[in-house]
């Protein structure tokens, strides 16, 4: 699943098909993100569009059949638009740091 070592987009891509893995394997994980977002909208983040569409794909997963699948379309798109969206990402705590150290990564920014 990993690429081969590169920087910047590529080892963000892998880390969020990482994500994507750890929330097939572990469904109970999305609550984690959800929280961050709950958080963050509490807290009066500026992306509040944003992370409601995180909050809203989050709570599919919970509550329909289909919820998962899309999150992990989303989490394996490389495209731009997916890459903006995965900007405001609420997964902070999702991995453990022995899964985080496996793709070392550092924000294009």
């Amino acid at each position: 699943m990993i690429r081969n070592p590169s920087i910047g987009d590529s080892r963000s891509h892998d880390r969020f098909c990482l994500i994507a893995e750890k929330f097939a394997s572990d469904p109970k994980r999305i609550g984690v993100a959800i929280a961050n977002v709950d958080r963050w909208l509490a807290a009066g983040h500026g992306a509040k569009k944003r992370l409601l569409q995180w909050r809203e794909m989050l709570v599919a997963v919970q509550t329909s059949d289909n919820g998962m699948a899309a999150l992990r379309d989303l989490l394996r798109d490389d495209s731009e638009e997916a890459r903006f969206l995965k900007g405001f990402a609420p997964f902070p705590g999702v991995l453990r740091k022995e899964e985080l150290e496996l793709i070392p990564w550092t924000s294009r920014h």
